[in-house]
């Protein structure tokens, strides 16, 4: 449980830095480009009304609905171990895996590895999220399959992600991952 706070705050913080493209603007302002107000104008720059997906309800993203109550965000959960009014109770509402991926502008994966969630979000969960969703992954590695998430990514099926864990860490200087901002 020790770590469950500091997760969830980096959660968070990596779903505000790709939803808010800090990492890319100051890059920019370090390189002498401004472009602050091009990037204020695209659609989802807020997170108020938006809704948030979670495929994992343990406490890492019970804490991630808790401290992001103040958006007024729908919260969605998959989670089949978890029974329906623990997420009720926590604020959030219950749903398919497939419902949570299509109908989420962001989608944090909050689940452990195991051999049955391996590459357990991979080409068919991608292709269901919305080309302007953002996927989100503080849980581990193995459980997104890399090369697909790539192809996802440069094929705009997703806006972007944020990723503090990889199959492989670190992550290996050949990896197509490396040449996305």
């Amino acid at each position: 449980r020790a770590v469950s706070g500091p997760v969830s705050d980096h959660t968070i913080g990596l779903l505000f830095a790709v939803n808010r493209y800090i990492p890319l603007l100051d890059r920019g302002v370090r390189a002498g480009e401004w472009k602050q107000a091009e990037m204020a104008t695209r659609p989802g720059w807020h997170l108020d009304g938006k809704t948030l997906g979670l495929i994992g309800f343990g406490n890492i993203p019970r804490l991630v609905v808790k401290k992001l109550a103040g958006f007024e965000m729908t919260v969605l959960v998959y989670d089949p171990y978890v029974d329906n009014d623990v997420i009720v109770s926590a604020g959030a509402q219950p749903d398919t895996m497939d419902n949570v991926l299509s109908n989420s502008d962001f989608v944090s994966v909050h689940c452990p590895y195991t051999k049955d969630t391996y590459h357990l979000i991979g080409q068919s969960e991608l292709r269901l999220m919305q080309p302007d969703a953002i996927l989100i992954n503080t849980s581990r590695g193995p459980v997104l399959d890399e090369p697909v998430l790539f192809r996802a990514l440069t094929e705009k099926w997703i806006a972007a992600a944020g990723l503090d864990v990889f199959e492989q860490e670190p992550l290996p200087k050949a990896s197509d991952l490396r040449t996305l901002p």
